[in-house]
């Protein structure tokens, strides 16, 4: 089954610590994208939530 989860840097962070805890999590699909807090529209976001919605209504 797929685990969908999501991680967000800011400009000089990395995904590091991020993907190895939601790998840790047991998260199988890591969707990543750097982008400001400030943005209304994060589409990594919108594509795991989208996931999120097909795995679950199975």
């Amino acid at each position: 089954m797929v685990r969908p989860g999501n991680c967000r840097r800011r400009m000089r962070q990395s995904f590091d610590a991020q993907t190895d805890a939601l790998k840790a999590a047991g998260i199988t699909r890591i969707f990543a994208e750097k982008i400001s807090t400030r943005a209304k529209v994060k589409p990594e976001l919108d594509r795991m939530l989208t996931l999120s919605v097909l795995v679950f209504q199975r």
